[in-house]
């Protein structure tokens, strides 16, 4: 009969264990720097755009909100690809190179997912995100 609260603690205990190991791995960096010009045919009219999850994480509820692998019309990326560290859904793994997917290049990818996003009403206590080019990009200095 005492057994179960011992069952039960060494339960708590082992997922707190697994918890603690696990989850830091399960993290994005805090910020990305957009500017792999190789990525951009065009090359970089703009400066780099220094691209902050934290800031970003009010404004969707699920991390595929803004990052997808589309399977006939269907968003099939499963969030935990996101988070190993070892990532097939990079932007650039589809967007990137001469024969990006749907035709569609990272810089214009980028452009309608950021921008999108940012002509939309933000959730309530959210400020709309910049819609014009500095309030993203750094600013390049001649």
């Amino acid at each position: 009969m005492h057994a179960r609260p011992v069952h039960i603690l060494v339960i708590v205990l082992v997922a707190a264990l697994v918890c603690g190991f696990a989850l830091p791995g399960l993290t994005q960096p805090a910020e990305v720097l957009l500017n792999k010009s190789a990525d951009f045919p065009g090359g970089l009219a703009r400066g780099p755009v220094a691209f902050s999850h934290e800031a970003h994480t009010g404004y969707a509820s699920e991390c595929t909100d803004c990052h997808h692998r589309f399977d006939n019309g269907k968003n099939v990326l499963n969030p935990g690809e996101l988070m190993d560290g070892t990532s097939p859904a990079a932007c650039e793994n589809c967007h990137g190179g001469k024969d990006p997917a749907g035709g569609i290049g990272l810089q214009l990818a980028f452009h309608r997912q950021c921008l999108g996003c940012h002509a939309k009403t933000p959730p309530a206590g959210h400020a709309p995100g910049p819609r014009s080019c500095s309030g993203c990009h750094e600013v390049k200095v001649k």
